[in-house]
Order: C-alpha cells, then structure tokens, then sequence
C-alpha cells in the first residue's frame, strides 16, 4: 500500500489522537454509498456519480504540543478489499487501516493542514478494482482565524499644544494577519504611568475589508502635548484579532512618541564634556557645541572663557565661532598638576545677554608611559630572594623530577612606577630558540597574566606528560618570563628560566617482539645457544635488565638464562624428546629496578632426529613341542617399532649371543652338535604399514629351519629352553646416536617335554659369593618384583611348588608365588632402611613337585635393601640472629644444625644455602659448611644506611652431589632474620634551616619545630636540644626572647626527634629577623655534638580589617542621571549640578578614620547584570577612590537595569593568616540610571541557573532583580513571588519574598525530571500579579546530575566457555553493567574481584591469572592455552566501578557472578539459518532469549559463522554453535545429545521455527535424525500396527518389518566394524598402523566417524590424542573403544638394548 509517510500500523503504540475541529460547514450528508462520515468535523458532500467532496478546517495548530497528527476523514463501507489511492496533484500522507466491522476500511490523514502555508485542495481517487469501483474525491481546507497577527513599531513626532485625528495625523504603522479579518482588531494603549492610554488612540482611516491582509493604523493624539513637561512617550501597543490572538512575535509592541518644542529656552549644550583627561606634554584640542535651546528655532551661537585656574599661564582658549578649544602643553609634574579647571559659555545671538549656558570643564592630567613593567626580583628554588640587575640578562635556574605536576619554586615579582592605566601590563611564557625547534612553553603556564604597578607571580606545569626525561629534547628547558606594557607593547623585560629535569624511574621494560618461536633439533646438548629474548627499558638506571624464566618446572629444569643479555640456553643433558613434549612454551619475564615487569611468550619447536632406539614388544609367552618339522611357523606375536619418523627396521637372530639351558643350565654352545640343534629357527619380518614411507612398525616371524631333519629338533632331552638374542636395527639411524641403532631382546621359547624328577635348586648347589644379587628398593610399592627363586625337576609336566619364611619375623617383608618362586613385595612403606640401618634380611625356600611328593632342601635367599632419600632434613637455626654492623669480613653469625634419618652417608649429608642468589642476604653474608657468616663486612653491612634487618631464605638439600642416582634429593626452606647491632657512628643533624611566624605571638606559645635527625639507635639515636645563642637583625644578642623544649611529640620515629621553639614574651613590635644557634648531642657513650644555624622571621601581623567609612552602610543604593561623563564623578540623580557621589573611603583602624599602618585601594565586582562592566575606579588618594564610567557606557542602555556592585578595600594581597583580621573588606551598592518614572521591571525575560540533584539545602540568589524606573525607588518596595500551574514545582521551590532568592523544599532527582521551568513575577504589593509583560521573567532551572546511583549488571550471572584449541588472548564473553547516571555512561570499569577458582583436570599449573578482564570495554579474554587434557570450569566474581563525580559523589561498586566452562563438542549443538551471517549476528541477543525460552536452558553462543558445503562457504547459510547451562539448581553444562532430543521433537522444532521466524526473521533449518527421531518413529509405527494387528494377514506384514529393520541394524553395525578405504589409493594419507578397525586417526579426507577431524588438524603426533575414541554421537560403535584390539598402541614398549622378556 503506498503512502507518503510512515505506515500507521507502525505508530499505534503512540496514543491515537482524533481531532475536535470547530465546525464551519454544515454536514451536508451522512450516509454516501461507499464513502461515510467518520468524523464530525469533516464534512462530506456526495456530488453523484461517485464523486465527493470533503472538506475540513485547517488543523496545523491543534499539534503544537508535539502528539502525532492522525485525522480521521472518512469511512469506506462494504468493499472486499484495500482500496488503492492515487493522487492527481499533490499528495499528503495518509493510512488505511481495517475498521471495526467486515469490509470496512478507516481513512486517515497522517499530517497536518495549514490554509496558510499548504495546499488548500487536494484531488485523490480511490480504486476498489475487484468489483470495478472507482471514487473521486477533492478535499479542501477551510480557512479559520488562527494565525496571530503582526503589527510594525510606530515612532512619531507630535508638536506640543496640538491635536491629532486620523485624518491630520502623520504617525502610522501597519497591521498585518494572514486570516484576514483585519476589521475585527482591537488596538489597546498599554500605559507606562504616564496616562497614555488617555492622551493616544489607533484607529483606521477606512475600515479594510475581511480578505484584505494588510492595512495602515494611525495614531492620534486626543489631548495637547507639553514639550517641557514630556519630551518623549515610551509605551506599549496590544494588538488582538478577533480569535483573541496576539501579535507575534511580541504580544506587546514598543510605540515612541516624541515631541516637537516651541521657542521657550536658552542655549543647550549638545557636544559638550565636563572632564577630560589626556598625557602631560601634549598640546589637546576639543570640541563643543550648543544649540538654541529651543530646537525649531535653532539661533546661531557663539563662545567665549569665563575663567580658568592659572590666569597667568593662560592654558586655555577658546574659538569664538564654532567651541574649538586649544590647550596648550601642561608639565604635570613640573606644575604639580592633575586636575585643570575652567568655564565656558555659550551665548544666543541676537538674543544674548537674555538666553545663555554655561559649563564648568575640569582636565585630568595623565602621566605619560615611561617606563617599562621591570621583573626586579624572584624568590628561586632555593627559597632565597633575588634581586635582579636592570642591566644586566636576567636568568635562573632549577631542577626538578621528571613528571612533576604543580607549581614551581620560583616566584617572580614584577613593578611599573608609573600611574593610571600606564601601569597596566601583562606577563607571559616566551619560547626560545633552541636546537630542537621545541615549544618549551606547552608544558607551563604563569598565572596571573596580568598586572597593574606590581605583582607576584608563580609558575606551574600545563602539561605534566612533556616532562619526560626519556624523551633526551626535554631533559634541559628554557623560556622566557615576558613582561609587556598594555598601552605600549614595546615596554618589555624578561626572565630566562632554565629547568633541568631528574630522572626516576617509571618506565616499564619492553620487548622488541610481542612472542618470539625458535626451532631446534631434539638432540641439543647442555650450554647449546638457543634464542636472545632481550627486552629494553628507557629509564637510564635500567640499561641492563635482569631476565627470568616462567614456565613449568621441566621447562625451568631444561632452559637456562642470561640474566642481562637474555640469551636462552640448553640448561640439562638430554634435554628434550620431541617424541614427549613439543613445542615447549615458556614466558621470558624483565625486571626493572623498582620492579616493573613485562613478559613475552616463547615457542621453542623440536626437530625430530633419528635417535631413538627400536622397541620390541612380545606378547604370550613362547611354548614349542620338540621334534618339529621345517617351515613351521611358531606361535609368537613379536613385533618392533621406532617412534622415530624416518625409521627403517630390519630384524634377525643373533646366535652368538643366544643360548639354550638344560635345567636352566647353559649348553656348551661351542660344541657343534649342541649349536647345530639349538640354531632351528629363522626370522622372517613384515611392514605393517604398507602406506608409511618408511619402514617404523614390523611383525616378527619364527620359522623352524631345515639345519636338522625333520622331526629332530628341537630335541628337550638336550635343552629345555632357548634364549635366542633378537636384533632389531634402525638403518636410518643419526649417524651421532648409533648406540642407539640396535635393540635386542633375549627371548625364551620353552621346550615342552615331560619330567618326572625332584625338584632341587641349582643355585643351592653354588658357593655364596656366586649366587644371585637380589635387591630391593626401600619403600618399595606393593607388588613390586624382588627376583625369583627356580627350582628344576627334570619330570616334564610336574608343577613346582615353592614355600618360603623370613627368618626373622620382623622383615617379612615379602610374598613369594607357589607357582613361580617371584617374590614380590607385600605392602607399599614396608622395606625401611633406616630405622635399624638395615643393609640385608634373608628367607627359607623350598621347592616341592606335584603333590608335594618331593620337597627339595632349604635354599636360604639373601636380600639386599637399597637405601632411598626418603627421609626429610631438619633444620634448626634461631628465627633472628644477631651480628654487629659493619663487622669484620667472616664473623661467624651462627651454626646452622642439620640432621637427616636415612641410612647412606649420600642421603643424610645436609648442605644448606641462601634460596635467592640475587638478594640482599646472598649479597652480604655466607653460608660456609653450615656456617653463617659475614661475607664482605665493614660498610656492606652498614644498618644505619642500609639495610638494618635481613630477613632471609635459606634452602638446605640432602644428597647435594646426587650421588647414588638420585635425581629428587630433598629441599626444604627456613626463614629467618639476621639483625644488625647498632653502634654510634653518627652525629645528630638539624634538618630545619628556616622557620617564620607572626608578630601576634604570646608569650610561651610555641613557634615552631625543629626537626633534627640521628640515624643511629637506641640511645645513640636519642637527641638533646639547646640554644646557645640568638642574635637578631642588627646582630644584637637577644638571648633571652626564645628558649627550645620538648614535649611529647618529641620522638617522630626511631631515627628523627623533635623540639619546640617557643616565645619567653610577647612578639608583638619584634618582628624582623633573627639568627638562632642550636646545639645537639646524641647520648652514645661518648656522645656525638653539633652546632647548627636556624633562620627565624617574625612577620608583621594585621590586626584590624579595614573599614569604610564612605558607603556608609552595606546594600546602599544610590540612583545617578543616566546622562554621565566618562572618567568624572558620578552625577547624582536629579540633585544640583554640584552634587556627585562621593569618593569611596576606608580606614585600616577602628578607632580613626584615618589610614594607620596600610595604603587602602579599591576593587569592585559587577555581580548583574552578567555583561562587559561600564564602571571603573580610580584611585585619587591614599585609602580614596573614584567610581566612574568607563568607554562601554551608554545612557540608553541602562535605563531599567539594577547594577549591583561589591566594592572591595584591600589592605593588600592574598588570604590572612590564622587569627588575622580580613585583608578585605566589602560593602554592596546598588545603582541604578533614571530618565523617567518606570514600573518594576526585569531586565531580561528568561534566565537559567543550575541545582545539584539530592541537595536540598541549595539556595540561588536572584541574579535579575526587578527595579523601577522612578525618582527614590530605594524607598519603593519589590515583591517576588513563584508563578506555576505545576504542583510538582511548587511544592519543590520557594522564592523569598523581599530578595528572589530560590531554595529547595526537596530533593531534586535527576533521573526523573532534568529541568523545570516557571515564572517569577516582581509586583510593587503582595499581589503575585502583574499587567506589565516585562514583571514576568521566565526561569529554568536546570539539574545537574550526580553520581547517586549503584551500576547494575545486565545480567544476574555471566557464562563463558572455551574449547580444546583456543589459543591465548581469545575473547571469551563481554560483561556489561549500565548506570543510571548519565555521567556515568560510558565510564564503567570493571574487575576481576578476588581470586579465580578451578574445579576439574588438567588445571594445576596454569596461571594464577587464567583469564584477563578489559577494565573498559568488559571483555574477558583467555591467557593460557586449552588442550585435550582439561576439563572443568572457573568461577569468580567481578566487580564494575563507576567514577566519582565533581562533586565527590561515588565511586560506586557491584559484583556479580562469572562462570566459564570447558566444553567439548558434545557441549556444543549447529543451529544452521538460511539468513546470511551479518543478519544473525544482528539478532543474537533475541535468538538466545527465544531459544532459551523453548528448550528451558540457558542457551549461549559459542561460534557463528558461515555455513559451508564441501568446504565452499555459503554466504546464505549461516550456523550457530550454541551450547546450553542449567542454572535453576546446581549449575551444570547440558550435554548436546540431550538438547539435540528436545529439538528433534516435531513440536518443539515448529515452536522454534515459527518463533524464531516472526520474532528475529531467522529461518531455523531442520536437525540431523537422532535416537529421539528414531524413537519418535518407533512410536508411530507402533501405533499403527496396533491399529491394524486385528487384521489376521498383518502378522506376515509385521515379521517382514521386523526382519528388514533388524538387517538394516546389524549391516549397519558390520559397515561400521569393517576396515575401509578412506579416499583413493594414492591419496597419501598418513594412515597410522594401528589395530583398532576404521580408526586413520590423521585422515584429512574419507567419512571416518571417530577420528575425522578439521582439515586444519593435521598429522599431530601419534600421543596428541588419548588412547580412546572420540565422541560419535549417537553412532553404533559407542563403547566399542573399550576393547583390548582397538588399542593402537598396544603392549608394553621396550626401549634400551638388553631387555628380557
């Protein structure tokens, strides 16, 4: 449907307003076919043929309080469908909307309608095409009288003593308004207090007709004018139409009448001046001029002097003809001359002597501009005064740290001897020329800027970041101090001020690179150089910076660092394995002095060398019946691999190294008969792998040979057992590791035969020194094996049965099998070594066969215990010890006991040390043999100026050689203090130079402190004080005027004491200044004295305030002619010519009117109206000044203004003292300019002021009062009142009655309502009325916002999640907290709020600080890496801060929850779109909240991105990785198979769909099939068979069903059990050899359901993954990872090269 502005459906929220027009026209008919009135003030005119006309008055105005225009205009009745509408002409816009009954339709006008401005008819047809209607419809706009009227100003002259009708009259204006109507005026005199609405009228000479829109007023005059009694009126017109509405813009306008005077008066002086002022030795001229008083007559006239004071030097003459007067030079200070008096007249001609005028002139003599602003003193950074030299360059200089921000030690004072404005001048900063280019000036600013005759002046820092010592240009500053006079700029001086900057430190290390990789091969040896990671520091103190390294403790084991180049080495032997852990990742941590930190991450990535030995792996044991025949393959599963990658394996038999036993006897293998029997075996060996380019995973074959006949071998009547060496050799092995080319293993293949002899035990029958070696490691974990005893009975099949006993019952200690004769260890902590120092303990064994009919002899076995560290070292050492400072090199501190339980001299051998090698302890004591001594001595321990306690870290470690392979000998960690014994080796030192006080002292009050200080302790730090002597500024000795003494506040801290100066009599008349000499000894033994020198001044105090005696009183008011001159005495108001306001006048003594002790000046303050000032004041005396006008004045401009003025006196600058009378002193005048009598009034009609939310107690002074323009109005009265209909703002506001002034009944809240406005109305009684527009002034408050409010969290928990994979630096989650303050908005901060805590696997070693919080934007990012191995969640609190306010309001605070899980993909569930990604990322938020809303879990974001097909990027599709949290109970992570369930339901999937659709426009698209669709079927198909099992053939139908599902199933799970192709023969693919079925753990291409992975995964190592199978959802193979065969890295690797098996 087109329309030409927005659709109404759209606006409906907003209240729909139906317009109650005035009714013109009369409703001409109300039921019109198709189209039907709606509305009662539109009305409708059926013209046939489906033809109307409607029309309505104009409504522009009935919208003006900002309400939406929607106009009902008519109804259209009984049609099917939207009609369309199409305009012919111009358009307006419009909605159609349904009505209320069927086939109706509402027509509204969606704007307004001006007769005035807009189109005043419309044309627009409607189309109905189903049943062929077409409707013409014009719409006019009747006009009505709602426009204002315009009316011009009118200003006329009206001879006195005449009468003025319409016709005669010559004063008009025009009236104007755009209704017309212009009959129906009424034209109203608003009188000002003269009567005019009695004397003056308007009116129409011809009567305009109602379509005339213009037409000319004129003003008469009904009664006679009298020029000497009014000269001129001032008053206001009211001009109404006949709606009542007033003139625009003003509803009064201003009409001036002024009248014409006859010939009546003497001369009057038009250009004329009464004072004037100009420099000294300068010849002046001047102008004045009179007319005839009478100014229609306007007589010639002439000039001529009366007098002047110097008759003799005859200064003054005058022009006869037309006033010039000349002045010839005056030398004022030569005649002593600053006021010059003189009279003039002006005489009419022809009527002189009858008619003249005349004026008495006074000249101020000015002094001329002389001399320069000098800067003649500074008080420099030292706190001395300077006095500078005129003729010489005037510089100082200072220095200061880097970074300070205030103000400088330099006060610079500034003098100009002359007079007047002369005196006048500024000072500023003045850059200059320097080898940088550089604008020093910046960086400072000097305040004040201006002076007038003298001045101090200081200077602070603008911009504190250019004061940085590292940037080398600003490390010496210079620039000029500037003074320049006002009148004349060439009147300068200058200051060069140079500054130095000191540097500190705050600069923080930085790394060239923000994370450094480095790759090296696997192979590399102790001290091999690997990476510099060096970091530099712009501070001067930190050009070399100590690294460390952060990381695990192998990486702190296998990594060494330089600490100040940064070079990383190989810090161990074997260091690496990139077959274990690779890459290693470390972080690289620099130091500054004063402990600024950065860190950097480090990669280091291993390259794979061949160097890794071959494994054989043998599974069952080895059993062979003898006498086989050739090419039979023995029952043995052998296989070897190398994890090298490059590997090529070959197998074989070393038969020299093999052997066989008889009876566990070695055969002579020498003998040729026994060799060519045992060696009846050959190897053959295959490649696993067919697809590995190298030969890494091989199967091992034994095949009986053809050396003996068949049937012959092996022969068990010859050997019972043969132990063949199997040699397993890597040809590709790195030619530096060929130890490790060959892995052999010795195995036993058992010839089975029969035996029928007794058992015996073959080592029984060897001497004890040949008989086996069994050990056992103490401690030993249960289980574990201890040897084995072998009984032989050559009966073959008979069993062996073994029994043995300790021999002593205290170390029985271990198992032995019945079967095997293995001992094992029964219980883990048993074996102990230590506490009997037990080196051996013994068992009885026997062997018994079958039924135990034979039972061999007693075989005794011996067992060897190896002892372990196991036992923690004792320490004992005091926890402080004492030594004396600066002590000798090697003064033995103390002993250090150690004492360790185990049994080996290796493992109870204690050796301590400091644990921190860069410390304070390390650096200045030793630990030698357990011994702690001093290391250096003298100064290095030097308490006083150093260190006095060190408290200090001492490791002590069993085993310190590691002897006996032991590679975790036992560390443990004391703490203890090292105290350094004072001596007294200082003296006590004054530190205070200077102090100053007031001459206001009494008598035993106390002056000030003098701090000294003694760095010793004890008594050695104790400090007596006493004056010796005190002389004062004549060198006189006054000793007896001061005394020092202490008190309790004597002792500041251990090193620094305290006294108080005090005063022996009152100070008042001695000040000056006095130099004081102060005696002080420690109390050591002897004591250390010393004198020093104290500065003391006693400056003058004030002890009176001044006091005026002219104004007398405070708020005086005074009212003066509006006619004034500039630069003299203010006239009074209607007073004789001679009398002026007076001389303003203060005294600095209470009890004489004349000035004392100070020289009073005046300032002033125009505190209204708030404009450029046109007052100035002179000073003419001492303690006397002249208030005068300035340039600015113009009579006509302060008519109807207040001024109100606070005069200050000052005594001199700045603030008194404490007990000081006021420097100043203020009275309040208020002045106003009268011509004629007025009504109270305000000067401005609107004005704003500003309160404080939440501060009732506010108070704003009215800074517009109302005055009135009559003779003596201080004796008139002014009433203020507050003027609202608003119940809200009168119960909140006040307004005081008699001064305006505004205050609070109530807090404010900026939050509800940030402004109000009313009126306050000034009234001459208590009436709060007025008819004068002027009385009214509108007032708007404005309120300020305060920090009152708390930040709220969006949200009462925030959930993160990460993943296996995310790297460092990943964004997590945003925290976002808003505040109701405004000024607050924007500013939030927020932080993590304690500790993080971990709950689950794999999380002990990350760092403390897991995750990193954006203290602006809320961002949580990760700082650690997520692997395969973790699991679990974070949990910790957060805290957002808003800031404090001007005020001091805030800062406020919240904390809320945040919990972040690790998820896998079995947390993570694709919602796929068909919306383009940029659209669902728009609709995030609102796509959680529905999905949330249907599933019942909090459902989060983890991922959205764009779909993808066969790896192509759908720009269309989009999917997003949700995962879901379960916060109602216990908060848990939902796994996806659960939620896939809930939207693979049919209702919830189109609850989804439907919702998701008309709420975020996100078209959801359908789920894979799951358990649940499949149960859902199921149900259906069961169902459904119940509905027709009545039927007898279904049950054929049925088990046909059944069969079919059932062989879908089980080909299923054959297809998932069975190996398969995954891509092409020659894809390449690194398929590893495994013997799990259809498990290519690195397939990149192929439908592998367990180990597909992202194609940006590719060939990890073969340990990246557990030995399990990933999640498959909801696949058949579940659980089938369980099964021993699908390991695939099965059986026990072997490494080295002799192992048996």
């Amino acid at each position: 449907m087109p329309t030409y502005g927005y659709n109404l459906l759209d606006s409906m929220k907003y209240p729909l307003k139906i317009l109650a027009l005035s009714l013109i026209l009369v409703v001409s008919k109300t039921n019109c076919d198709h189209i039907q009135q709606a509305n009662e003030n539109v009305t409708i005119e059926d013209l046939g043929d489906d033809r109307y006309t409607l029309s309505m008055n104009e409504n522009n105005h009935d919208f003006d309080d900002g309400s939406l225009p929607h106009t009902v205009l008519f109804e259209i009745v009984d049609v099917p469908s939207v009609p369309i509408l199409s305009f012919v002409g111009q358009p307006f816009t419009y909605d159609i909307v349904n009505g209320t009954e069927g086939n109706t339709y509402v027509f509204y006008a969606n704007q307004s309608f001006d007769y005035e401005t807009q189109e005043r008819s419309y044309r627009f047809n409607l189309i109905v095409s189903s049943i062929d209607l077409y409707i013409y419809i014009t719409f006019n706009i009747i006009n009505i009288d709602d426009e204002p009227p315009s009316l011009t100003t009118p200003q006329c002259n009206f001879d006195e003593n005449t009468i003025y009708t319409k016709e005669n009259s010559t004063c008009n204006c025009t009236v104007t308004d755009p209704d017309g109507w212009l009959n129906q005026m009424q034209f109203n005199i608003i009188p000002n207090s003269g009567g005019e609405d009695e004397i003056f009228a308007l009116e129409y000479r011809e009567e305009p007709i109602d379509t005339v829109y213009s037409a000319f007023v004129y003003m008469t005059v009904k009664k006679e004018l009298d020029y000497e009694n009014v000269t001129f009126y001032l008053f206001d017109i009211q001009a109404q139409d006949g709606a009542g509405h007033n003139t625009t813009p003003n509803a009064l306008v201003r009409a001036i009448v002024y009248v014409n005077d006859l010939q009546d008066m003497p001369p009057e002086w038009t250009n004329y001046f009464k004072f004037q002022q100009f420099n000294e030795q300068e010849e002046q001229t001047f102008s004045v001029t009179a007319v005839d008083g009478n100014h229609g007559i306007n007589c010639d006239i002439y000039y001529e002097k009366l007098w002047e004071d110097d008759e003799d030097a005859n200064y003054i003459s005058i022009d006869r003809d037309n006033g010039t007067i000349h002045v010839q030079k005056i030398d004022r200070d030569k005649n002593d001359i600053t006021l010059y008096n003189f009279e003039i007249v002006a005489v009419e001609v022809p009527n002189a002597p009858l008619w003249n005028s005349t004026l008495k002139i006074s000249f101020y003599i000015i002094d001329i501009d002389n001399n320069p602003p000098l800067i003649w003193q500074i008080t420099d950074a030292n706190f001395t005064n300077v006095t500078l030299d005129d003729d010489t360059d005037k510089a100082t200089s200072m220095s200061f740290l880097e970074n300070f921000d205030g103000t400088l030690n330099l006060t610079v004072f500034v003098k100009d001897i002359d007079t007047g404005e002369n005196a006048q001048f500024t000072i500023e900063l003045e850059d200059v020329d320097n080898a940088y280019g550089i604008n020093y000036t910046e960086a400072f600013y000097i305040v004040p800027t201006a002076g007038y005759r003298s001045g101090t002046y200081q200077i602070s820092v603008r911009n504190v970041s250019y004061l940085d010592y590292e940037v080398p240009e600003w490390i010496n500053i210079s620039f000029n101090v500037l003074t320049t006079g006002v009148l004349d700029t060439n009147k300068t001086d200058r200051l060069l001020v140079n500054i130095t900057l000191i540097d500190y430190n705050d600069e923080s290390p930085i790394f060239n690179a923000t994370e450094y990789e480095v790759s090296i091969n696997e192979t590399a040896k102790l001290g091999d150089f690997i990476i510099q990671v060096m970091a530099t520091d712009r501070d001067a103190e930190d050009a070399q910076l100590p690294h460390t390294l952060i990381g695990s403790t192998y990486t702190q084991r296998v990594l060494t660092i330089e600490s100040y180049t940064g070079n990383i080495y190989v810090g161990a032997e074997n260091a690496f394995d990139y077959d274990t852990v690779n890459p290693i990742f470390v972080q690289v941590r620099a130091t500054d002095k004063v402990g600024h930190t950065a860190t950097v991450p480090l990669t280091i990535n291993l390259l794979d060398v061949n160097n890794k030995a071959p494994t054989i792996s043998v599974g069952d044991p080895i059993n062979v019946d003898e006498n086989q025949n050739s090419t039979t393959e023995l029952n043995a599963t052998i296989t070897a691999s190398d994890v090298d990658t490059t590997a090529n394996l070959t197998a074989a038999i070393d038969w020299d190294n093999s052997y066989a036993t008889k009876n566990s006897r070695r055969l002579d293998m020498t003998n040729d008969t026994i060799r060519q029997q045992v060696q009846f075996l050959d190897v053959r060996y295959s490649k696993l792998d067919d697809d590995d380019e190298y030969v890494r995973d091989i199967e091992i074959y034994l095949i009986v040979n053809d050396n003996n006949p068949d049937g012959t071998a092996p022969d068990y009547e010859l050997f019972d057992s043969l132990y063949i060496n199997l040699v397993v050799t890597d040809w590709n092995t790195d030619p530096d590791f060929m130890d490790k080319q060959n892995t052999s293993a010795i195995i036993l293949i058992s010839i089975n035969d029969i035996n029928d002899n007794a058992p015996y035990f073959p080592e029984g029958q060897l001497p004890e020194s040949e008989r086996d070696n069994r050990t056992v490691q103490e401690n030993a974990p249960q289980g574990t094996s201890v040897g084995a005893i072998i009984a032989i009975d050559l009966d073959v099949g008979d069993t062996v049965t073994y029994e043995c006993a300790a021999l002593d019952s205290r170390y029985d200690w271990l198992d032995v099998n019945n079967n095997t004769g293995a001992f094992t260890v029964k219980d883990g902590n048993l074996i102990d070594a230590d506490t009997d120092k037990l080196y051996y303990f013994n068992y009885s064994c026997t062997a018994s066969d079958d039924g135990y009919t034979h039972t061999s002899d007693p075989l005794t076995v011996h067992f060897y215990i190896i002892d372990t560290n196991n036992k923690i070292p004792v320490i004992t050492i005091d926890t402080d010890v004492y030594v004396d400072e600066k002590s000798d090199e090697g003064t033995i501190v103390t002993d250090i006991g150690t004492y360790d339980e185990d049994r080996d001299i290796p493992f109870h051998t204690v050796e301590c040390s400091f644990a921190e090698r860069n410390g304070s302890c390390f650096a200045s004591f030793v630990i030698d043999n357990n011994v702690l001594k001093v290391r250096y001595g003298h100064d290095d321990i030097n308490r006083d100026e150093g260190i006095a306690n060190y408290t200090c870290r001492m490791t002590c470690q069993d085993n310190p050689d590691r002897l006996q392979n032991d590679q975790s000998p036992h560390t443990v960690e004391t703490t203890f203090t090292i105290h350094l014994n004072d001596i007294n080796d200082h003296t006590p030192e004054v530190l205070t130079k200077e102090l100053t006080t007031t001459e206001n002292l009494s008598e035993g009050e106390t002056i000030g402190i003098i701090l000294a200080t003694d760095i010793d302790e004890g008594d050695n730090a104790e400090i007596v004080f006493n004056i010796t002597q005190v002389l004062d500024s004549d060198d006189e000795e006054v000793n007896d005027l001061f005394d020092i003494v202490t008190d309790d506040d004597y002792r500041v801290n251990l090193t620094h004491k305290q006294a108080n100066l005090i005063s022996l009599e009152d100070l008042s008349g001695h000040y000056g200044t006095y130099n004081i000499t102060i005696g002080v000894a420690d109390k050591g033994d002897p004591p250390n004295t010393a004198l020093y020198y104290v500065i003391l001044t006693v400056d003058m105090f004030n002890f009176e305030a001044p006091r005026f005696i002219f104004p007398s009183s405070d708020n005086q008011a005074f009212i003066l002619f509006s006619a004034q001159e500039q630069n003299s005495q203010l006239l009074l108001f209607r007073r004789n010519d001679s009398v002026y306001l007076d001389n303003l006048y203060a005294s600095d003594s209470s009890k004489s009117e004349e000035c004392q002790k100070w020289d009073i000046y005046f300032t002033f303050e125009q505190q209204s109206p708030e404009e450029d000032t046109i007052f100035t004041i002179v000073k003419n005396g001492t303690c006397t000044g002249q208030l005068q006008i300035n340039n600015r004045y113009s009579a006509d401009s302060v008519l109807g203004k207040t001024y109100n003025l606070k005069l200050t006196a000052n005594i001199k600058e700045g603030d008194p003292q404490d007990g000081e009378a006021p420097y100043t002193a203020d009275r309040n005048i208020v002045i106003n300019f009268l011509d004629n009598t007025q009504k109270p009034v305000f000067n401005v009609t609107e004005w704003t002021f500003e309160f404080l939310e939440e501060d009732a107690t506010q108070t704003q002074e009215l800074e517009h009062k109302a005055s009135y323009y009559v003779e003596d109005s201080e004796d008139l009265m002014i009433f203020y009142y507050l003027v609202t209909d608003n119940e809200t703002i009168a119960s909140l506001f006040n307004v005081d009655v008699t001064t305006g002034t505004i205050s609070l009944n109530a807090k404010l809240d900026y939050e509800t309502d940030e402004e109000f406005q009313f009126q306050i109305v000034a009234s001459n009684d208590t009436s709060p009325a007025s008819d004068n527009p002027l009385s009214y002034l509108s007032v708007t408050c404005k309120v300020i916002d305060i920090n009152d409010n708390v930040p709220q969290w969006v949200r009462n928990n925030f959930f993160g999640a990460i993943m296996s994979g995310y790297i460092r630096n990943t964004p997590i989650l945003t925290l976002e907290a808003t505040d109701a303050d405004k000024i607050d908005q924007g500013k939030l901060t927020y932080f993590i709020n304690g500790s993080i805590s971990k709950t689950g696997e794999g999380l002990s070693n990350l760092p403390d600080e897991p995750f990193i919080l954006s203290e602006t934007t809320g961002e949580i990012r990760l700082n650690f890496q997520v692997d395969s191995t973790m699991s679990g969640y974070f949990q910790f609190d957060a805290t957002v801060w808003d800031v404090e306010d001007a005020y001091g309001n805030g800062p406020h605070w919240n904390t809320t929850g945040v919990t972040i899980y690790i998820i896998t993909s079995s947390n993570t569930i694709d919602f796929r779109f068909y919306n383009p990604m940029e659209e669902v990322k728009s609709q995030e938020t609102k796509m959680l909240e529905v999905i949330s809303g249907i599933i019942g879990y909090g459902a989060y974001q983890q991922n959205i991105d764009k779909a993808t097909e066969d790896g192509v990027e759908m720009d269309d599709e989009t999917f997003a990785s949700l995962y879901f949290i379960n916060s109602s109970a216990t908060i848990e992570v939902i796994e996806s198979s659960v939620i896939l369930r809930m939207v693979s339901s049919i209702s919830t999937f189109s609850q989804l769909v439907s919702q998701l659709r008309n709420e975020t426009g996100l078209i959801l698209m359908s789920f894979p099939s799951t358990s649940t669709s499949s149960e859902n079927l199921e149900e259906v198909l069961r169902a459904w068979l119940v509905g027709v099992s009545v039927v007898l053939g279904a049950l054929c139908l049925i088990l046909l069903v059944t069969f079919i599902l059932k062989t879908r199933e089980l080909n299923n799970r054959i297809t998932n059990l069975t190996t398969r192709r995954f891509g092409s023969q020659e894809s390449g693919l690194n398929r590893l050899g495994i013997s799990a079925p259809t498990t290519n753990k690195h397939a990149i291409e192929g439908s592998n359901p367990i180990f597909n992975v992202n194609g940006d995964e590719i060939k990890r190592d073969l340990r990246d993954f557990d030995e399990a199978s990933l999640r498959s959802g909801d696949s058949d193979l579940i659980g089938v990872e369980d099964s021993p065969q699908f390991d695939y890295e099965p059986g026990e690797k072997i490494h080295g090269t002799s192992n048996y098996i």
